[in-house]
């Protein structure tokens, strides 16, 4: 399989297994805390929120240029992801699923206008779109973990 179609199935298949891990929850369920304060709503806007950090960089590296992210200090990610949530706790149920949906939408936009050299085993794109990989993969799980507790 090309590096474009691997990376593109991985990302579909993660996406899909945190869109079934919500599946069947109710609106109520969906804004109770699964994660500290976060709910499965609050979760579904942090990954689309990350996905909109990443898709400037998606733009840059299709366009030849230099990503920002590379700078990026990780020791940092909890202080963003607080910062970039205060932003967008008080979204509804509804806003956080279309974000969701739509983030994703635009991502893959970008992802079609890169080239195939930028998709390669540890590119920076490729190691962004690894990023969203692993990232609906933690909250696909901490929203199952959550749903066993819960008896759900």
């Amino acid at each position: 399989m090309a590096d474009r179609e691997q990376i593109l199935a991985e990302m579909a298949t993660a996406r899909d297994n945190l869109i079934a891990a919500v599946e069947g929850l109710s609106d109520e369920h969906m804004t109770r805390p699964v994660v500290g304060e976060w709910s499965a709503k609050d979760l579904m806007a942090h990954v689309a929120c990350w996905e909109e950090v990443l898709l400037p960089d998606i733009q840059r590296l299709a366009r030849g240029d230099a990503p920002a992210l590379a700078a990026f200090d990780i020791k940092k990610v909890d202080e963003w992801n607080e910062k970039l949530m205060s932003l967008r706790r008080h979204f509804s149920l509804e806003q956080a699923r279309r974000e969701l949906e739509f983030r994703r939408e635009q991502l893959l936009d970008a992802v079609a206008k890169l080239p195939d050299s930028a998709l390669a085993e540890r590119q920076f794109a490729r190691n962004l779109l690894k990023v969203c990989v692993i990232h609906d993969g933690e909250h696909t799980q901490d929203i199952r973990d959550w749903r066993k507790r819960q008896g759900l």
